[in-house]
């Protein structure tokens, strides 16, 4: 029999056990949930991919063990020992495709393939090792009835909602909802032996241990995935990133069983008894409670397995946590800087603006709300760089005319969402910031607009081009023009290239909806036609990580959206040449999902594809072959201010360095930001000099005058960017821009965005 001594001694060492495994994931799900949104699915690919090499190591290792001290190895650690292989090689083939590559899978990928075969390892060995310990310890019936009920109907509820939006009519959807399909129906036939495993844990004797903590972790894996296709087939949300803070729980998890059962085997073997795996096979009333084990030398073990345990899992959550350091360092960095940041403005609460005096002279902190996240994070990054090259140029030339006045940026990400936007702007007015660069959305610029003029900021957008928010002697500047320009550009591009029946689809927020309704109505004046039931194609824009992702599930919730246009395109083809139809779509980042997916309805290649500033020169659209090619079909192009009329000189320069710098193409828009900073920063330096005694009211007001006056007078990358009545850049031409293709010697081709002609 265990001695008693021996039995509390080892219950402490689960306990510590316990703590190691609640310690670690704790600091893993923490960086994730703490990351900023855009770096989270690098961060959860790269703690997943370290946490499942650590639990594969150990299971290999134990294969190793079984070999030297018992001459065989256990099939069921052998098949689980595969799956934990086979998962880190399919984890990373997905972040190769993901983070690096930034494309869309095949379906089925290798990694599908990988991850599928280490489900039937998964599968092998849970049950092998359920059946095993039921013939011990005879787990009751009835929690195993209600877990397969469960499991039935959550997997029954899934497959209905899959089916529902899944596109049926295509091999490739097939395909799609297959492989979509195939996790939970596996994960319901994992679950039930591994949540029967873990629900025992009560009755089982200490050495139970590591089977326990790995069917945990197995279970875990279930449950994410289901727990995944729940919330998102339903649209309960739009992120990814609480399910791969489960994703790396469980790997935790295992590795915490599998490192209990390598200490405690070599401790059995250093003693000369036999190892944890020893047959279950003996006589049945000598092993009732595994009574049977063997004594251990409680001298020998007593606190070795306490001590390496403690060791072990300490030093791979300093390991975790120096590696997760390196790769956070510029976001640590960034939060420090932006800390200091705020601590200077909160230095200097009680000013109306943002001054700072030092020793150096005046310090002025401009703030930006820009989307580094969301549907429009394609040109978020991009335009950050260009703001933090227009602090190092005008600091630079107020150094040169020996003023004592400096620039500081404070960026906010609004994460493409204008509740976000808000509640960023309200930070940012707390610390006292009274001009802002941004937002990049017509959406977001509507969300803030009122507390902006009530609160005295003003508000410097470099994108947001809706023809409602073009009002008089607000707090809103605009340094684009409005989409009444852009319509009459793309109406009349339409017009010219034949089309005479447009079929509209767009993004159901104030830019979208007033865009389509400009296009409509000068397309209309020139003699043409708009679909007559277009208005229920309209899309609800959504918020979040999954809202422009490329994960698959993201193109099955398209799709209702595309069978609408299918079916309108099909009615107009019954009276019209293809050649005279014509698609006119408004989105940002959800591009490359919509023609994706579009790429997979023939119907709607035959016709021709317009875009608008949202989606031109998008990165995305040309990486992923399936979106490339459909935009090379349906000769889909895209307007964008043009940066043609500028110092052209200096704006190479400036792009050239973006690109270097954030390495995908800058967006125009980012020139246009670098811009702006210049006139806002010219703006609080006449404003500077002026203030005296004046009133909040007057300084703002001056403020404004100052920011139309520089503007006016200013010639910047972008060339001139004088202001209209409304706040308006007055002045500005357009860009076409389309998708072609380009052979490569034989290979594969490549994609990219060719200006067209200016309009």
């Amino acid at each position: 029999m265990v001695n008693i001594a021996l039995a509390s001694r080892i219950s402490f060492s689960r306990k510590s056990l316990f703590f190691g495994v609640i310690l670690i994931i704790s600091i893993t799900t923490s960086i994730i949930f703490f990351a900023d949104v855009e770096a989270r699915e690098h961060y959860s690919h790269w703690i997943i991919s370290l946490s499942a090499s650590v639990t594969a190591v150990l299971a290999i290792s134990i294969l190793f063990q079984q070999k030297r001290y018992q001459g065989l190895i256990e099939r069921a650690d052998l098949a689980l020992a595969i799956a934990l292989g086979l998962s880190l090689s399919a984890e990373i083939l997905w972040a190769i495709y993901e983070i690096i590559l930034d494309v869309v899978p095949p379906v089925p990928s290798f990694a599908d393939i990988l991850s599928l075969c280490a489900y039937a390892s998964l599968g092998y060995y849970v049950y092998s090792t359920y059946f095993r310990y039921y013939r011990q310890f005879h787990f009751s019936y009835v929690p195993m009835i209600a877990a397969i009920i469960v499991s039935a109907i959550f997997l029954t509820y899934i497959i209905i909602q899959t089916l529902n939006l899944a596109d049926l009519s295509s091999i490739r959807g097939i395909t799609i909802f297959s492989v979509i399909i195939a996790y939970p129906i596996l994960d319901a036939i994992i679950i039930v032996p591994s949540f029967l495993i873990v629900a025992n844990y009560r009755k089982e004797p200490h050495w139970f241990t590591p089977w326990l903590f790995k069917s945990a972790g197995i279970f875990l894996v279930a449950i994410s995935d289901s727990w995944f296709a729940l919330f998102v087939v339903t649209s309960m949300t739009n992120e990814l990133w609480p399910s791969t803070m489960i994703f790396a729980a469980h790997n935790v998890i295992i590795a915490a069983g599998l490192l209990w059962y390598v200490v405690a085997s070599a401790a059995r073997a250093n003693s000369n008894h036999t190892n944890l795996n020893e047959s279950f096979e003996e006589n049945n009333s000598q092993q009732k409670y595994g009574l049977n084990k063997p004594e251990i030398n409680s001298k020998k073990v007593s606190n070795t397995p306490n001590y390496v345990i403690f060791i072990t899992l300490t030093s791979l959550a300093v390991l975790s946590i120096v590696l997760i350091a390196i790769n956070l360092s510029p976001s640590l960095i960034s939060i420090w800087s932006e800390g200091q940041e705020l601590n200077i403005l909160v230095s200097s609460e009680n000013r109306v603006g943002t001054h700072e005096d030092s020793e150096t002279g005046n310090t002025v902190n401009i703030g930006a709300l820009l989307p580094l996240s969301g549907v429009r994070a394609s040109s978020g990054t991009s335009t950050e760089a260009a703001l933090e090259r227009a602090v190092e140029d005008v600091n630079e030339y107020f150094s040169h005319t020996n003023s004592s006045i400096r620039f500081n940026l404070v960026v906010q990400d609004t994460t493409s969402n204008p509740a976000i936007s808000l509640e960023k702007l309200k930070l940012l007015a707390e610390n006292g910031i009274r001009i802002v660069i941004g937002p990049a959305t017509s959406a977001n610029v509507e969300a803030i607009k009122d507390y902006a003029d009530k609160n005295d900021i003003i508000i410097m957008s470099h994108s947001s081009t809706a023809p409602s928010l073009a009002v008089a002697g607000d707090n809103i500047f605009r340094f684009v023009p409005n989409d009444l320009e852009q319509a009459k550009v793309i109406a009349k591009e339409m017009w010219n290239q034949g089309i005479r029946i447009v079929v509209p689809l767009w993004r159901n927020d104030i830019y979208g909806h007033e865009l389509m309704q400009g296009v409509r109505n000068e397309f209309q004046k020139l003699g043409g036609k708009f679909d007559e039931n277009s208005d229920n194609i309209g899309y609800a824009p959504r918020t979040g990580q999954l809202a422009a992702s490329l994960h698959r599930i993201n193109f099955i919730m398209w799709d209702n959206t595309l069978k609408t246009i299918e079916k309108k395109v099909t009615s107009a083809l019954s009276n019209h040449s293809q050649e005279q139809i014509g698609v006119f779509m408004v989105s940002l980042d959800e591009v490359t999902p919509l023609l994706i997916q579009a790429y997979n309805h023939p119907i709607l290649s035959k016709v021709r594809w317009f875009g608008s500033d949202g989606t031109a020169l998008n990165e995305k659209l040309i990486k992923n072959p399936e979106s490339a090619l459909f935009a090379v079909n349906t000769s889909f192009n895209s307007p964008i201010f043009s940066l043609q009329y500028g110092n052209q000189e200096k704006l190479d320069e400036l792009l050239e360095e973006i690109r270097s710098r954030v390495h995908v193409t800058p967006s125009p828009y980012s020139a246009v930001a670098y811009d702006a900073f210049w006139v806002a920063a010219l703006a609080e330096n006449v404003t500077m000099l002026k203030e005296g005694n004046h009133t909040s009211r007057e300084m703002v007001d001056g403020l404004k005058k100052a920011i139309v006056d520089s503007a006016n007078s200013y010639f910047g990358v972008t060339g001139n960017t004088s202001l209209n009545a409304v706040g308006d850049r007055a002045n500005g031409q357009y860009d076409y821009w389309k998708v072609v293709a380009k052979d490569v010697g034989g290979t594969a081709p490549t994609f990219s965005w060719n200006r067209m002609t200016d309009k």
